[in-house]
């Protein structure tokens, strides 16, 4: 782009160690943008082998990806809305399905302990980190939301496991299921040690 298109004024009198500097950043910012690039073709890659084994393995790819992207943004208002929407307008229409979304006009009815349960569980299913807990850990809704995120995580472990020894036992190096298994993460270890007297008080006033 010249400096006519952009309106820029140039300078003979900029300082040398001034253009040395926008050489450097632009030049580590382009390497930053191209290795970006290379890292999420190879994420979308291996997005799609994912999804292909999830079909394999039996699940409706297509129903699938819609309660996948439900999990990840239900916590939102703006879903929340969007789904009560989807509700009334299908209700409008007469339409059977209509009345399936009516709880979500509701408040939640199950007991506070299995929602906190239910909240850890959901962060470990959909890759949350044990970081992600809201509430201090030493407190009855840290520890429910710590056991839902560790029930989860068993569940994840156990079937890493199955199909790491299942890829073991193949003795064909071509079984795609070798290849496949090094996209997969091991589940991280949910225990921690339990905070001190002194620390759930400090965390619990911070709050």
């Amino acid at each position: 782009m010249s400096n006519e298109e952009t309106g820029a004024k140039c300078s003979g009198n900029v300082p040398q160690g001034t253009r040395l500097l926008h050489i450097n950043e632009l030049n580590r910012l382009e390497d930053l943008a191209e290795a970006a690039a290379v890292e999420a073709k190879k994420a979308k890659k291996a997005f799609k082998t994912q999804l292909e084994l999830a079909e394999a393995d039996g699940i409706s790819p297509v129903g699938f990806e819609i309660a996948r992207k439900i999990l990840r943004t239900e916590g939102s208002d703006a879903f929340r809305s969007d789904m009560v929407e989807v509700g009334r307008t299908l209700r409008a229409a007469r339409s059977p399905m209509g009345h399936q979304f009516d709880l979500l006009e509701q408040e939640p009815t199950e007991p506070l302990e299995d929602q906190w349960f239910g909240q850890g569980f959901r962060c470990r299913a959909t890759g949350g980190d044990q970081a992600d807990c809201p509430h201090p850990r030493n407190l009855p809704a840290g520890q429910a939301w710590m056991k839902g995120f560790a029930e989860a995580d068993k569940l994840i472990m156990l079937e890493f496991e199955r199909k790491l020894h299942d890829a073991n036992a193949e003795e064909d190096d071509d079984d795609p299921a070798q290849t496949d298994l090094e996209d997969f993460t091991e589940p991280a270890d949910v225990f921690e040690e339990p905070a001190s007297e002194a620390e759930a008080i400090e965390e619990v006033g911070a709050e």
